[in-house]
């Protein structure tokens, strides 16, 4: 009857194989239970069930120990359970009498990741293909565990091997969609695309694949791929719950609308976000201990020489000290730069997040709720880097997202966000489930570069002298094709011009210059600039005589860096969030006929720009005005005291009005109030 209840599992009814368990356990004199207990726990992990499971593969081993099929798959329930304590004990003990079982060292990996103990969990999955290189789903388990180290090599080896292990067309798609995110990483993105391809026509149901397929379209500039796949990608978003996207990559989608972006958001949440963990601090929660000033964290992985530092060390440099109390927790690059001591400057702490969030997430959750905040602001919502995952255990009374993301963050654990009228117009409101609050005019800090900024010339950065350049210093997958058709009509109208571009792939370079080809304009006119330091690209920039921006993902940091640099920057105001930044910033700086309704009036603008030299006079008189040193003082000022009351009044507004001591550590919630 236990042979009958294994064949009944291996053609996959575990429900059939479970009636046989239990038959055996009703003959009990005449079979051995413990088989009975085995195939009833082996049926019941494979519905998913895994507290009977477990309970199953104990009874099998009370009476028969040394079963190590069972010790194998208790260890495997136990780690689904997340007792990942229990787990490693019970596979840590299998091992002693079979030290060479790769089951079991697989699913010891996984225990000790649960534990967040990386490395060691690595070195068992290795030892789990050492002794059976043929189990695909360890390779791709290990895989994924090297990508996270950044191991990128040894990564791409694991996918590779998993690949040629994996039983079914289905679950090599699911590894090559794996792979395909270590090319990525390696900046192969070409080679990405074609794995993302073959995981798409393997794994048709994997929706996840697809949404990262076009993103590397978009950063390559397959234009021709883009248009197939966008309606596609779209209804995905649109009628599954699951992933299709990252909700970053999704913002650059053209035809997207705010409400694909929510959908995307949610699907995102839903996935990393999800509720359950008893909150470490109760929302709303006041303390009372008689401070006086607001205690605000920054969670961010960016303070480095990035654009989010760029802009926030000025804005932080202008607080009321006397009202805020600032803690910077870094959990990024550690590597020193002027915009990481800035911004530590001008926070009262910072707090090194690394070593916690190498534990585990919660562990990094419960050293924030130690530090007793009124506000946790994340600066990286759901863009590269995020750790969003933290705020799901409610590490501070009040959780809010501000600078990277202006989008719908649509999780129940950010109760805020900050932004201005018009990026996110009152038609944009019903799509957020966080509450916005708006600065007067424009929620993005303007900055000023240091007085001693590296010299550069033309000449060295392959520009010609007499010509008009026209420059776009965006990442290749904010270029639509609408809006390069529209440089090139900009190009067309002023013929004695040349487009200044940021590095990019070869790939991307050759799709763009075949692009010109086709419009009848000389390839060679399109030159690109190399990725430098902060301050020698902010340099640089005043070599150019007219920004052009891009859309449905416009110019952000980007933007301010051309303004500041003194160059007038022409833009469309997109019908999202993501596409309206740059008119926020035209706007408030007092240059609304900068911001362009449509494709034909920003190629009559930027050709007036570069033909009537009187109007580019003027026009360069009020952006300095605005945007030099004294003008981007005064919005600084006027920035930082905002950011400050807005602040202050999300602290009021979410505070429950119950005074204490709620703030919870690793286990439980601790004492009454002081």
């Amino acid at each position: 009857m236990f042979e009958l209840g294994r064949i009944a599992f291996r053609l996959g009814d575990p429900a059939r194989s479970l009636r046989f368990g239990r038959r055996i356990l009703g003959l009990s004199k005449l079979e051995r239970p413990a088989l009975g207990h085995l195939l009833c726990g082996n049926a019941l992990r494979a519905q998913g069930h895994h507290e009977p499971a477990a309970s199953a593969f104990r009874e099998a081993l009370r009476t028969e120990p040394h079963i190590l099929e069972a010790v194998c798959n208790l260890g495997a329930s136990l780690v689904e359970l997340r007792k990942s304590d229990e787990a490693e004990q019970v596979l840590r003990a299998g091992l002693i009498a079979a030290p060479e079982d790769a089951a079991l060292w697989a699913n010891l990996g996984s225990a000790l990741q649960q534990k967040g103990l990386v490395q060691e969990a690595m070195d068992a999955m290795q030892r789990a293909v050492h002794y059976d290189p043929k189990l695909g789903n360890i390779w791709l388990a290990l895989g994924g565990m090297l990508l996270d180290a950044v191991q990128l090599t040894e990564a791409s080896h694991a996918f590779a091997q998993a690949a040629r292990h994996m039983p079914t067309p289905d679950a090599v798609g699911v590894v090559e969609y794996n792979h395909a995110l270590v090319l990525i990483r390696m900046g192969r993105r070409k080679d990405a695309l074609i794995l993302l391809a073959q995981a798409v026509e393997k794994a048709p149901h994997m929706a996840i694949a697809e949404g990262a397929m076009l993103y590397q379209a978009m950063f390559l500039c397959h234009w021709d791929l883009v248009d197939h796949m966008v309606p596609r990608v779209l209804a995905r978003i649109r009628s599954l719950p699951g992933m299709v996207v990252e909700p970053f990559s999704g913002l650059a989608i053209p035809g997207a609308t705010t409400d694909d972006h929510r959908l995307g958001a949610e699907a995102y949440a839903r996935r990393f976000l999800a509720s359950g963990e008893p909150a470490m601090v109760r929302p709303g929660h006041v303390w009372n201990d008689g401070r006086s000033r607001l205690r605000v964290g920054l969670l961010c992985a960016d303070f480095r020489d990035h654009p989010m530092s760029v802009l926030m060390a000025g804005l932080l440099e202008n607080v009321d000290r006397s009202a805020i109390e600032l803690i910077a927790i870094s959990y990024g690059p550690e590597t020193p730069s002027l915009f990481r001591t800035r911004i530590f400057a001008a926070c009262d702490s910072h707090v090194l997040l690394n070593p916690a969030l190498n534990v585990s997430a919660r562990h990094a959750a419960a050293e924030i709720a130690a530090l007793r905040l009124d506000v946790l602001l994340d600066l990286q919502c759901y863009t590269s880097g995020t750790r969003s995952e933290v705020l799901r255990y409610r590490p501070a009374p009040v959780q809010g997202h501000y600078i990277a993301y202006p989008s719908p963050a649509a999780s129940e654990f950010y109760d805020f966000t900050m932004l201005d009228r018009v990026v996110a117009p009152p038609e944009a409101e019903p799509f957020f489930r966080e509450r916005i609050y708006h600065f007067s005019d424009c929620y993005f800090p303007w900055i000023i570069p240091p007085a001693d900024l590296p010299q550069t010339s033309r000449a060295q950065e392959g520009l010609p002298e007499g010509a008009v350049v026209f420059v776009c210093m965006n990442q290749a997958y904010k270029i639509s094709s609408a809006s390069f058709m529209a440089w090139c009509e900009v190009l067309k109208r002023v013929p004695n011009s040349v487009l200044w571009l940021l590095a990019m792939p070869v790939e991307t370079s050759f799709m763009l210059r075949q692009f010109m080809d086709k419009q009848g304009l000389d390839p060679a006119r399109m030159i690109l600039a190399n990725h430098v330091p902060v301050p020698l690209h902010q340099s640089r920039l005043a070599l150019a005589d007219i920004g052009l921006d891009a859309l449905p993902y416009c110019s952000h940091t980007t933007a301010i860096d051309l303004l500041a640099a003194n160059v007038p920057l022409v833009t469309i105001e997109g019908p999202t969030l993501p596409g309206r930044v740059a008119a926020s910033i035209l706007r408030a700086g007092g240059l609304p006929e900068l911001v362009q309704p449509d494709a034909a009036g920003f190629a009559a603008m930027a050709a007036r720009l570069a033909m009537d030299a009187q109007f580019a006079r003027d026009m360069r008189k009020r952006i300095f005005s605005a945007f030099g040193p004294e003008g981007a003082a005064r919005q600084l000022a006027r920035q930082g005291a905002e950011f400050v009351a807005l602040l202050q009044r999300a602290r009021k507004d979410f505070s429950d009005n119950e005074a204490g001591d709620v703030v919870a550590g690793q286990g439980g919630v601790t004492g009454a109030g002081t």
